[in-house]
Parts: structure tokens; sequence; C-alpha cells
């Protein structure tokens, strides 16, 4: 009898064991009329960790959240002259849809921030080549003084992240002049809001990926082709869960 209880609350709970991850429609406006790319990337709000980064050719997108808790949704479009992005910070518990409403990157209010890099002995780092980007796009340039610091004129929003040369590898001239750039020996995603000071340390270095977790839309189920995975998996357990009902009770007999 033991057994059967644990088969029946097996069953009790397993929707609860397989269910689906949670599903975030984001919409954009306005919708604009010609760009080149739609993008959506999520930030966690007490991590400040992008965990999730879609491009797109759609303006609607379904993308997935491990768990509830509280993120940035960020997206926009990138066109050939602008970027237009928009985000906004909200507690999700369920399947939802979410509007963003986007502006000009140029819009935005800029603050300038100071960036100290740190050597591994923890000495300045000097005349290390700095690059802020959002996504592609180069938002600044700089190289760190005597003192290992750097002063960059930022956009406030998230996802901005920085790249570290050691001017061994790149220099600032070189850069700007395009010529072969290699990989940098560091990326750091800045907290958002950003902060007057942020101190990078390049102890324990590790070589750098120049974006992380990019993927295509369409590697990504749709909430129908969920459901009908979760119903496929439901129906297979529960085969198994009968069967084996039925041999405790033949055995019992």
């Amino acid at each position: 009898m033991s057994k059967l209880l644990y088969v029946i609350l097996l069953v009790v709970l397993l929707p609860t064991v397989i269910a689906s991850p949670i599903l975030i429609e984001v919409k954009i406006n306005p919708k604009l009329s010609s760009f080149t790319e739609v993008f959506c990337y999520i930030v966690d709000s007490r991590s400040y960790e992008k965990i999730l980064e879609i491009r797109s050719r759609f303006y609607n997108l379904v993308v997935q959240v491990p768990s509830p808790g509280e993120y940035i949704v960020v997206a926009g479009y990138i066109s050939d002259k602008e970027v237009f992005i928009g985000f906004t910070e909200t507690k999700i518990e369920a399947n939802t849809s979410i509007e963003v409403k986007v502006s000009p990157l140029s819009k935005y209010r800029e603050k300038t921030i100071r960036i100290k890099v740190l050597e591994a002995s923890g000495k300045p780092a000097r005349n290390y080549l700095i690059v802020a980007r959002l996504l592609d796009k180069i938002l600044a340039i700089g190289q760190t003084d005597k003192n290992g610091i750097v002063a960059l004129l930022l956009p406030d929003i998230p996802g901005i992240k920085v790249d570290i040369w050691a001017p061994s590898t790149q220099t600032l001239e070189g850069f700007k002049a395009k010529s072969a750039v290699v990989p940098s020996i560091k990326v750091v995603e800045l907290k958002y809001p950003l902060q007057n000071e942020t101190t990078v340390s390049l102890a324990l270095t590790k070589p750098a990926i120049t974006i992380k977790g990019t993927y295509s839309e369409r590697k990504f189920l749709d909430s129908t082709q969920i459901q009908l995975f979760r119903a496929l998996i439901i129906v297979i357990i529960s085969i198994i869960v009968a069967a084996t009902v039925y041999f405790f009770s033949k055995k019992k007999i």
C-alpha cells in the first residue's frame, strides 16, 4: 500500500517537477520602419549579471528566464546610424508580456565615470587601452594614466561592457586605425546605475570572451513547443506510472 501511495504522490507532484521556464514576450515600441537588428538582454537586478542576450530580425521576441525574480529587461533596435534602446525593471513571477519603449541612445543622460585598473601585483596599470561598448557599438575609448585611471563619458544605461588591453598587445592609435585587434585581456560589465568609480583588478585574469551568450531567436522554443514537450513528458511518465501500478496490483493478487 505504501508503494501505491508513493506512486500517487509522484503523479500529483509531476507537473511541479517538470514545470516549464518562465516566458517573457518582449514588445518594443515604437516600431521602426528600417533597422538592421533587434536586440534584447536580461539583467539580474541583484547581481547585475547579464543572463541572456538575443539578437533577431523580428519586432517581438519571446525570451526565457530560469526562475522568478527581479530583472531588468533591455531591448531596442540597431540601425545604420543610431541605436534605439529602452529598459524596464520589473518583478517576474509567471509568463508575462512586457512593453519596452525605446529612444535614441543619444537622448540618454550621460555620466562621467572613472575606471581604475590595477595589475596583478596591485600596482596601477599604466597606458592600458580601455574601450566601453554597448553590444558592438563603441561608446568611448580611453587610455589609463600613470595612476591607472581613465575617465569616460557614458550614457547611464544597463549592459555597458568595458574591454581592457595591455599596451603590449594593443595601442590607442592602432585601435582607432582599425588595425588587427587581438582579444582583450579582460571584459567587465559595469553595474547599473553607473558608479562614479569602478576598480578593476587584472589578477587571475582569464581569456576574455567579447560577447557572452549571444543567441539566435530560432534556438529558443516558443510557448507552444514548450507546452507540447511538457505534455509529451507527462504522457510518457504517466504510462510508466500506470504500468508500475498495474504490476504491483497483479503481484498482490
